[in-house]
């Protein structure tokens, strides 16, 4: 616990202090006025930001004690260039008892996080792919043919190149795994105090849907103690939404401003973390006309957009031979160390049909697929079905307030939120389209169910603010008790038994791994696992026993290649 929450405040200093500096930069050159945002916002951004970096770094370095110490200097440089340029450093308060129960929540919640993503790793995944690509960023510059060595390397999490950054390996310690109670953290710091109940305004309609995704977000901790992309990428989501749905109620839904500026930012880096985060830049589509406008705002955006990609796609193409894996129909190249058609088609089908729970390429009528998705969920985590239902409710709320809206003549009036729950919708097609897993579909899953529930339920909440309010944190506060107990409403696959460990000072250790070691005939030694377990902290070059592949010359340096 000790050493993530100094972690935590390690990276708070670097992303807020950076994200502040370059994000005002922007702010003063597009609209020649300042702005002063939520701390955590500074820091989300400020986190995409160092994320860009470390992809550029990465081609040419691993990410260790160099690029820290690089890390270190540009927040020092970025806090002394923003004193000089009239920048304060300070984080609002306000008088009355709903601060003093926020701040009171908060501090447990801090209690509950450090705890949470101290304890043991229990994600396979995460000891399967997501460390051991950790582990190749923190000790090698990209790596040729690196999906050769295991396929799922080829999807290249930039949130994981992130997560080396913060992992702090160089001194000689397993890599940490804070990165995702950090996110947690901003996201739950952003809700709570962002809320105009608590800044002492009255109860609002945008108050209602944080307190219901509170409830959602919360029961999501378990992804605290992994590396695992999905709670990440699902987070940057849920803060985009929410800046949306700010901007339609101070009335400026179609205006490229400030907040728009980091709807921007933030769906981009959400799509670096994951590729499911992709729907999320039709957000931005609402004010893209305001944008093509001014040539300013189009050069800005679209040098933005080029310089978060660039690293993305050149590391891309290093891995596994692809511009993004693994969309094979996007097929440019051809180099040596490029993974083979059948093995990237695995991969993209793989994900789909084993979370509906069926055998890859099974020709299954819909009726059944459903049959078959729904066993899914259940076996994976009985809440699940019950959100799947509650969403297919939401979906004819949606519909009936819609209609509703048309006849009453009111509907060009609630176009905005009509076009979020619009957007919403396409976003769970394309979820559902590519693997309806809802750990992959969170970040749309869980706005869109607060949204509709706030919107039925508002002229109710609102005769009665500080009993909803204060017993809604109650409950979220006996939430987060009752996990701590090992109780939890939401019990995923990954974590049936919601493990919870007490580790005072260092994270629990990871699973030690079963493996055997061989050498390849170039002279590398590889390790691979029996039983195609997970690789863990084994030392690289680690893979699963399936995994067949040679090298491209007598160092690792050199690359892989897959082995036709």
């Amino acid at each position: 616990m000790l050493v993530h929450f100094l972690v935590f405040i390690y990276m708070f200093i670097t992303s807020y202090t950076i994200g502040r500096y370059c994000t005002t930069l922007l702010v003063r050159h597009l609209f020649r006025t300042d702005n002063h945002l939520h701390p955590a916002l500074y820091s989300a951004t400020g986190l995409g930001y160092i994320m860009v970096a470390a992809g550029f770094f990465s081609l040419f370095a691993p990410i260790g004690l160099l690029f820290n110490i690089i890390l270190c200097l540009a927040t020092v440089a970025c806090y002394f260039l923003e004193r000089r340029n009239g920048g304060r450093f300070s984080f609002d308060m306000y008088p009355g008892m709903a601060w003093k129960a926020s701040i009171a929540f908060l501090l447990f919640s801090l209690l509950f996080v450090l705890i949470k993503s101290s304890g043991p790793v229990t994600n396979p995944d995460t000891g399967g792919y997501h460390l051991p690509f950790v582990k190749w960023t923190e000790q090698y510059p990209v790596i040729k043919g690196l999906a050769s060595v295991h396929s799922r390397f080829g999807f290249n999490y930039q949130y994981l190149v992130l997560a080396a950054v913060y992992g702090f390996s160089f001194l000689n310690i397993p890599t940490l795994h804070a990165t995702n109670g950090y996110i947690m953290l901003l996201l739950l710091w952003y809700v709570v105090t962002s809320m105009d109940f608590v800044r002492g305004k009255g109860l609002s309609w945008l108050d209602i849907v944080k307190l219901i995704m509170l409830f959602f977000v919360i029961n999501m901790s378990n992804a605290m103690s992994s590396i695992s992309p999905d709670f990440p990428a699902s987070a940057l989501s849920i803060l985009v939404i929410l800046l949306t749905l700010d901007k339609i109620q101070d009335g400026s839904f179609y205006k490229f401003d400030c907040l728009a500026l980091l709807v921007f930012l933030l769906s981009i880096f959400a799509v670096l973390f994951k590729l499911s985060g992709l729907p999320v830049l039709l957000f931005c589509t609402v004010f893209a006309a305001a944008i093509f406008k001014k040539r300013s705002y189009l050069i800005v955006c679209l040098s933005i957009g080029m310089i978060s990609l660039i690293p993305y796609l050149i590391r891309n193409y290093l891995i596994s031979g692809y511009l993004i894996y693994p969309l094979y129909s996007l097929d440019l190249f051809d180099v040596p160390w490029k993974s083979p058609l059948e093995i990237v088609i695995a991969e993209k089908e793989v994900v789909k049909y084993y979370a509906l729970g069926l055998p890859v390429g099974a020709n299954v009528s819909f009726a059944e697929m459903i049959r078959s998705w729904l066993g899914y969920l259940r076996s994976s985590n009985p809440v699940y079905v019950y959100i799947v239902y509650l969403m297919g409710v939401c979906i004819l709320l949606n519909i009936a307030m819609a209609l509703y809206a048309l006849f009453r003549k009111i509907f060009f009036e609630r176009l905005p939120l009509i076009l979020v729950n619009l957007f919403l919708i396409i976003s769970l097609i394309y979820w559902f389209s590519l693997g309806p897993d809802p750990r992959f579909g969170n970040g749309y899953i869980i706005p869109f169910i607060a949204i509709t529930l706030a919107l039925c339920i508002q002229g109710i909440v609102k005769k009665m603010q500080p009993v909803f309010v204060y017993g809604a944190l109650s409950v979220f506060l006996l939430l987060q008790v009752a996990m701590l107990k090992g109780a939890a409403i939401s019990r995923s696959q990954n974590n049936k038994d919601n493990v919870v460990a007490f580790n005072l000072i260092s994270p629990a250790p990871y699973a030690v791994p079963d493996t055997f070691s061989m050498y390849l005939k170039e002279g590398i030694k590889v390790y691979k696992t029996r039983n195609n377990t997970q690789c863990w902290d084994a030392p690289l070059p680690c893979t699963i026993e399936r995994e067949v592949f040679k090298a491209q010359g007598e160092k690792i340096h050199d690359g892989f290649l897959p082995e036709h």
